[in-house]
């Protein structure tokens, strides 16, 4: 009875040693929301991260986020949205477990550039191509779509593999001609390569983006991030050219 006692006893030491292990290693976070500053609306889609890391989370459409806390990163949180002035939060003096409140203010100049954007991409909708179906931030944060694949394989109809021996998309049925046509996908003006669509756009998340524009007709798709819309503005807010390439690259 009494090596039991003492093998139970050890085993409770045991059992409380490998608990206090694992809680040591259990990764902390930090989690709060994010609202505008001045209408306190959630802010969605924004870009979450410590200083110093290129690594983060998006926050939901309550402007919710979690973020794990990296180590070797600074307590200090970035927070970047199309529209917004950048946030830089100090954490160090924040109470542990207490949610952070992340108020954005608008930036004027975004906001100017963000209503010229959407005007200049209403003139696209209707051209040469077709008429183009558009997907703005409020349809992408609810999107169903997994994937940047799986959104354009929903967008565009009559598509298929090409071939079994590549991911290339192609249009098939009511094309010009009765001719297949290759699908185009153009992500912040880089165009996706055919033979591997799948394989690129599968680690794409729809709701990371800001904007789609897909030509049915034509079987072009164009994603644009956040960030990528941010430097169209700093850069003058011109937007690329329409057409089957992705603004100057070439086919």
């Amino acid at each position: 009875m009494l090596d039991m006692n003492k093998s139970l006893g050890t085993l409770a030491l045991l059992l409380v040693g490998l608990s206090g292990i694992a809680q040591g290693q259990q990764t902390s976070v930090v989690y709060g929301r994010i609202l505008d500053a001045e209408s306190r609306a959630p802010v969605a889609a924004a870009f979450v991260g410590w200083q110093g890391s290129n690594r983060g989370v998006l926050s939901d459409v309550l402007g919710e986020f979690t973020l794990p806390v990296e180590s070797s990163a600074s307590r200090v949180l970035r927070v970047n949205q199309l529209g917004y002035h950048q946030l830089l939060r100090d954490t160090r003096a924040d109470t542990a477990g207490t949610p952070l409140v992340l108020l954005l203010s608008p930036d004027p100049v975004q906001v100017e550039g963000l209503t010229v954007l959407a005007e200049r991409l209403a003139e696209r909708r209707r051209g040469p191509y077709g008429v183009a179906d558009i997907l703005e931030r409020s349809d992408l944060l609810e999107s169903a779509h997994g994937s940047g694949y799986e959104l354009v394989m929903r967008m565009l109809p009559f598509v298929d593999l090409c071939s079994m021996e590549s991911e290339a998309l192609c249009m098939s049925g009511r094309t010009m001609m009765g001719q297949r046509r290759e699908v185009t996908v153009c992500v912040d003006g880089n165009k996706v390569p055919p033979h591997l669509m799948q394989t690129a756009l599968s680690g794409v998340d729809p709701r990371g983006m800001y904007l789609v524009e897909t030509y049915p007709r034509a079987g072009h798709v164009r994603m644009y991030s956040p960030g990528f819309l941010k430097r169209l503005i700093d850069a003058g807010m011109s937007l690329p050219p329409l057409s089957f390439g992705c603004g100057g690259v070439g086919d």
